[in-house]
C-alpha cells in the first residue's frame, strides 16, 4: 500500500435517502452538528458528505458520508461510544424523513494515477 492508504485503512460509508419535501431539518442537523460531531472524536481522522446526482428510485436526494478511520479497533471503538449513542438518540424525531445504509471495512486495494 502506499502512504496514503496508511492515511486512512478503515471506511466507513454512510448512504441516506432523504425526503426532499422533508428532510431540511435532518440535512442540517448533519451539516452543522453531526458530521462535525463525528470527525472531533479521538478516532475518526476525517470525514467527506458527497452529494449524489442519483435519486432513490421514489425520487428522494441521495447523500453519502465517508469517515476515514485509522483501523477497525477505532471504527468499533466509535461505535460503542457514548457520542455514538448520544448521535442514535438525536436522530430519533427524524424517523421518517431519511433512510440510511451502512457499509465499513478494510482498504485492500490502492492504486495510484
Amino acid at each position: 500500500m502506499t502512504d496514503k492508504a496508511h492515511i486512512s485503512p478503515y471506511m466507513y460509508y454512510v448512504m441516506v435517502d432523504i425526503d426532499p419535501v422533508r428532510g431540511a431539518d435532518y440535512l442540517n442537523w448533519l451539516n452543522t452538528k453531526q458530521i462535525g460531531d463525528v470527525v472531533n472524536t479521538p478516532w475518526v481522522l476525517w470525514a467527506r458528505k458527497v452529494a449524489l446526482e442519483q435519486k432513490a428510485e421514489d425520487g428522494w436526494d441521495k447523500i453519502m458520508i465517508v469517515y476515514g478511520f485509522p483501523s477497525q479497533k477505532e471504527y468499533l471503538e466509535y461505535r460503542k461510544s457514548d457520542v455514538f449513542k448520544k448521535l442514535a438518540e438525536e436522530l430519533k424525531p427524524f424517523k421518517g424523513v431519511y433512510r440510511v445504509t451502512r457499509f465499513y471495512g478494510q482498504i485492500d486495494l490502492v492504486l495510484d494515477g
